[in-house]
């Protein structure tokens, strides 16, 4: 597993800073800002472990090397416009937090290596979709990126919107700029989604909060089962039934209420993906050796009598009831440890549980924003390399600039900035996530699947190979 200690030396002066000052920016439920006295259960409560400087690069050193190696080019005066719907992390919108900065660094940089300029365009996904569709119907020119929501790829290759990423010049995904999952972005020597470190939305990635003292009450050691690799959904529920137990106490929720992304997270989490895209072959749906494993877990998960059951018209009523000191674990997205700056509990965050290997999988999920280059871009030599550089340019240090932000504004240990890091090192892809959208069969073979059978249906197996067929049909038709 990853190196548990943050990348960045700098992050100890930035929190002794943020100590010193007195007030922070806060981001408030609505989006709006607001200026906030640190409370005493605020940043920097508690240290449990000093911190230890890692024995590795920069992050800002190593993104620029990166950067570096690429193949020399003057592209001065091209322009590359980039569509996007939903939250595009190539543009922050505010540039007030330290990883929003980062990126507009990153931005700059690749304009000064190469000459280009980025022109951001934003729309909703259908309007996108139809603009892409009429421009390529009448041989005009709308967008030479595309940065959708993962959950849209297919939708928009059935329709044959997207180039093959493998036939730009100069682009690959089995770099240091991408993780594990990068060749779920396609299959059979066809790549219509990059998934490369550019892209990595840190405060959607899914973790679990969790009470540090009601855990420590209990005999848990948690962040040294994350280190040993026995931080696994047995431990979870064993945990979570043992809070129960206690007066006032529930132990485990999800927030914004979704039993459905319950169940994906728990199969993503094992790493489990149920479409088989070894290179060089169609894709079609597997049956792993561990899927009854998963499908036992599924079933517990969804069926535990210790969880947080919710409130009618509450999304968020896990979340309040976490911040109250009301829930041992909380599942939710890192953006939401914004609403827990004033919280009493003293809480930390995790990873995902893991399936006892010592390896941990971070799903990103439907709404992750990916990379897409339109199939009438004219400008496909050029934007292969500037697709290579904007990711390049965005290793270890974007995730360090999150990190470190969060430390100075958030988080109360160093020890849920290390989980951090490990969260966004672990994050994972999945391809009927990014293409069931233009396969309703995949749709329905993968992901209904993995749903029907945490609600009790039939065992993930059984469904899974009943749903497969027309399922392999539809991956034959856009990869075969």
């Amino acid at each position: 597993m990853p190196n548990l200690f943050l990348r960045v030396l700098s992050t100890v002066c930035v929190l002794c800073i943020c100590l010193c000052s007195c007030s922070l920016v806060v981001i408030e439920q609505d989006g709006t800002h607001a200026d906030r006295t640190p409370s005493t259960t605020g940043v920097g409560a508690t240290t449990d472990t000093p911190y230890t400087a890692p024995d590795r690069p920069d992050a800002a050193e190593t993104a620029a090397s990166a950067l570096a190696a690429l193949p020399d080019a003057d592209f001065t005066g091209l322009s590359l416009i980039v569509a996007s719907a939903g939250y595009n992390p190539l543009f922050p919108t505010a540039g007030e937090r330290a990883d929003d900065r980062a990126k507009l660094a990153r931005n700059a940089a690749v304009s000064e290596r190469y000459g280009v300029t980025f022109i951001p365009a934003a729309s909703d996904v259908d309007t996108i979709y139809a603009e892409t569709l009429a421009a390529k119907n009448s041989g005009m020119y709308y967008a030479d990126i595309l940065v959708l929501p993962a959950n849209q790829v297919g939708r928009f290759a059935a329709a044959g919107l997207l180039r093959n990423l493998n036939n730009l010049p100069f682009w690959s995904n089995t770099t240091d700029a991408y993780g594990a999952d990068a060749a779920q972005g396609g299959a059979n020597h066809a790549i219509y989604a990059d998934l490369g470190a550019a892209m990595l939305d840190h405060d959607r990635l899914p973790a679990i909060l969790f009470n540090r003292t009601l855990a420590e009450s209990l005999g848990y050691d948690l962040y040294a089962a994350v280190e040993s690799g026995t931080w696994t959904w047995e431990l979870y529920l064993q945990a979570a039934a043992d809070a129960a137990a206690l007066d006032g106490v529930s132990g485990h929720g999800i927030s914004p209420t979704d039993t459905n992304r319950y169940s994906d997270l728990l199969a993503g989490s094992t790493g489990l993906h149920l479409v088989d895209n070894t290179e060089g072959q169609t894709p079609t749906l597997t049956l792993p050796e561990n899927l009854a494993e998963i499908d036992t877990l599924l079933r517990r998960l969804r069926g535990d009598n210790s969880g947080f059951t919710g409130q009618a018209g509450n999304e968020i009523a896990a979340l309040q009831n976490f911040a109250e000191g009301k829930l041992l674990f909380c599942c939710t997205n890192l953006e939401y440890v914004d609403w827990l700056y004033d919280s009493g509990a003293e809480w930390g965050v995790l990873p995902l549980p893991g399936s006892g290997d010592g390896s941990y999988h971070t799903p990103t999920g439907a709404s992750a924003p990916v990379l897409c280059v339109t199939e009438n871009n004219n400008k496909f030599e050029q934007t292969g390399l500037i697709v290579a550089a904007l990711n390049a340019a965005s290793i270890d240090v974007i995730t360090d600039a999150y990190i470190t932000d969060r430390l100075q504004n958030r988080l109360r240990d160093w020890e849920s900035a290390a989980m951090i890091e490990l969260i966004a090192d672990s994050a994972s892809y999945d391809l009927p996530v990014l293409y069931a959208s233009g396969m309703p069969s995949l749709a329905s073979a993968a992901i209904a699947s993995v749903r029907d059978a945490a609600a009790g249906g039939y065992p993930l197996s059984t469904l899974v190979k009943a749903r497969s067929y027309y399922a392999n049909i539809e991956l034959a038709r856009l990869f075969g």
